[in-house]
């Protein structure tokens, strides 16, 4: 599968990032730029769990067991900023 075919593909899922931190969010603006929609974020704070960050709801990790596995999959990132920046940057054609 070549970028262009992965940029698509992610187009198509929930994105869950992992981390509603300072990451997540250079994560988050690394997919929106590159026109993928982050579904939600995952978060070890309990403190931030139930809240919103960049307008998406922040769940907590055992919350992933429970989603619903109909129509569109999701897809967890827990890629580091550096090997994303990378995949978006040979996504750019």
């Amino acid at each position: 599968m070549n970028c262009i075919d992965w940029k698509r593909e992610w187009r198509n899922k929930r994105i869950i990032i992992w981390g509603a931190s300072i990451g997540g969010n250079q994560a988050f603006d690394c997919l929106s730029q590159n026109g993928i929609q982050v579904w939600r974020y995952c978060d070890n704070s309990k403190d931030k769990q139930g809240s919103l960050y960049n307008g998406r709801k922040v769940i907590a990790p055992e919350e992933l067991k429970n989603l619903e596995r109909g129509g569109k999959a999701y897809m967890l990132l827990l890629l580091l900023l550096m090997h994303l920046r990378l995949y978006m940057s040979k996504l750019r054609v």
